[in-house]
């Protein structure tokens, strides 16, 4: 997966869509800005999917 992100155009958009925590992996990403979709769920069947976000959020640079 690296390799790939790696060859992706810095200026193209780069979108990370994951299950698993941001602390698990976020070390081997490179330092470049990037949409994380975090999709984890912790009590399954509980969480209603029809919401929005209070606020608009920007990209972010891991680094």
């Amino acid at each position: 997966m690296i390799a790939e992100i790696d060859s992706t155009p810095a200026e193209d958009a780069l979108v990370i869509i994951s299950d698993m925590p941001l602390e698990a992996w976020k070390h081997i990403m490179p330092k470049r800005r990037m949409l994380i979709v975090d999709v984890q769920q912790h009590r399954f069947g509980q969480r209603d999917l029809s919401f929005t976000s209070r606020k608009p959020r920007s990209l972010k640079t891991l680094a």
